[in-house]
């Protein structure tokens, strides 16, 4: 993910939360903080970083295929070049690159 440009956290194992209070200043892509976080702390995970700014990042979590099916019968589009992150069979998060239109819309 680092690689792709969005900035990296560390995660507690098992868990969603962050490793260090100071998170959103750590967030990087820098592989060798990542590396040596990497070697400090083994049993940790990796989080990626939404941030509000333009060339930012911002996700979008869908609990269940239903939602691509409501999203093209309220709008017409469907989603087919975005990246996508699974956490289990019809589970995920897309990622997308903020652009001044996503920054207008807010949260």
């Amino acid at each position: 993910m680092a690689e792709r440009g969005e900035p990296q956290i560390r995660i507690r194992p098992n868990s969603k939360a962050a490793l260090d209070s100071n998170w959103p200043a750590l967030a990087t892509t820098d592989l060798s903080i990542l590396t040596k976080w990497s070697e400090e702390t083994p049993d940790a995970g990796a989080g990626s970083v939404a941030k509000a700014e333009p060339g930012g990042f911002w996700f979008w979590e869908i609990d269940s295929k239903e939602a691509l099916q409501r999203l093209k019968a309220d709008t017409g589009k469907e989603i087919t070049d975005a990246f996508m992150v699974r956490s289990r069979f019809g589970r995920g998060h897309f990622h997308f690159r903020h652009s001044a239109a996503s920054l207008a819309m807010g949260n």
